[in-house]
């Protein structure tokens, strides 16, 4: 990653700074946290929004129980506003979301848009029991995003090869929110001119479950996935695939 950044205050291990511009990415004024207030407090400041761009990096545990990837950090982007949610001191066992970080997450007025968001969001709905409405970009999308290259390749030119498990320095945090902001403004150009996504881009409950690590889901859910998984079963059966 390139640019500078100044941070506008520091504490702890919470940061709020702000990018300079990079590469065509606008400056951005970033909350890192991994505190549920200090997320809860910038959630609040989008209630009336309903589109988002929404990053879910996945990163090794030091529990050799687990599997080594896990749900480590949660970014939502509006516009030049970027929270990273560090959610790695929640991943002792598989618990739910904090209220304000799922409530935000599963109104179904909101979309939250992303590449590769099919692994990402399945993985928050079985390690944190919380179903968003979400559009993988990766898959069903504006046919105009063209994998390898063009738009596609937009999401790859932002993330460093530096330890994103760590996200302790600012060259780390500078990486991980420009790719958080480009979930958002690559959905946010296509909407301006080749029309609103379509409601079947929609990941659906069976996708969800395709995609999640089932294993981890957590002790009595509030979500209900018999039926998706009826349906994944019966896509698998029909493509010839095993039960």
């Amino acid at each position: 990653c390139g640019g500078s950044l100044s941070a506008r205050s520091t504490v702890g291990r919470d940061l709020h700074v702000r990018l300079d511009p990079f590469w065509g990415v606008p400056d951005l004024d970033v909350v890192y946290t991994s505190q549920v207030d200090e997320a809860a407090a910038q959630l609040s400041k989008w209630s009336e929004f309903h589109e988002f761009g929404l990053y879910v990096k996945m990163a090794g545990t030091d529990n050799k129980a687990f599997s080594p990837a896990r749900v480590a950090l949660l970014g939502i982007s509006r516009g030049s506003k970027v929270l990273i949610f560090d959610l790695r001191h929640l991943r002792e066992v598989p618990v739910p979301l904090p209220e304000p970080v799922a409530v935000f997450l599963e109104d179904p007025g909101r979309t939250f848009y992303g590449m590769g968001l099919s692994h990402g969001c399945g993985s928050l709905a079985f390690e944190f029991d919380a179903v968003a409405r979400c559009v993988d970009l990766a898959g069903r999308a504006w046919p105009q995003i063209k994998r390898g290259g063009g738009i596609y390749g937009l999401f790859n030119r932002y993330v460093s090869d530096i330890d994103l498990w760590r996200p302790d320095s600012l060259e780390t945090l500078s990486s991980q929110a420009r790719h958080a902001y480009l979930q958002w403004a690559v959905p946010h150009y296509f909407m301006s001119f080749h029309g609103p996504p379509r409601e079947e881009w929609v990941l659906t409950m069976s996708k969800l479950f395709a995609a999640g690590p089932i294993w981890l889901r957590v002790a009595d859910p509030k979500h209900e996935w018999s039926s998706a998984r009826k349906e994944w079963m019966a896509k698998r059966q029909a493509k010839g695939g095993s039960s």
